[in-house]
């Protein structure tokens, strides 16, 4: 099965969230999930992006797969912890849970 390949990078808020959300819905309701969405190359970010990756995360376990979301950056690892998903998007780290 091809992968889907979801691209993310540059400055990523509400309005490239939305066509990235719209661009991803075809793949995957083919089951077409990629194994690992590389997150490095987002320059800034919101809470918007968040929610995206939380929707691709319930849809490809609703088909029993599975996405890691690799590299994010410290500002979108911040936002995650706030809003205290950092571990159900695979982020959270020993130190965050021993000063918590």
């Amino acid at each position: 099965m091809p992968e889907a390949a979801f691209k993310l990078s540059g400055q990523v808020g509400p309005a490239e969230v939305t066509k990235t959300w719209e661009a991803s819905q075809p793949a995957l309701k083919r089951g077409e999930f990629p194994e690992r969405v590389d997150l490095s190359a987002i320059t800034r970010a919101d809470s918007s992006i968040i929610a995206l990756l939380l929707e691709w995360q319930a849809q490809a376990r609703a088909k029993n797969r599975s996405i890691e979301f690799a590299n994010p950056p410290e500002g979108l690892r911040v936002l995650a912890r706030l809003g205290d998903v950092d571990t159900l998007l695979g982020w959270a780290d020993s130190d965050h849970k021993d000063k918590a």
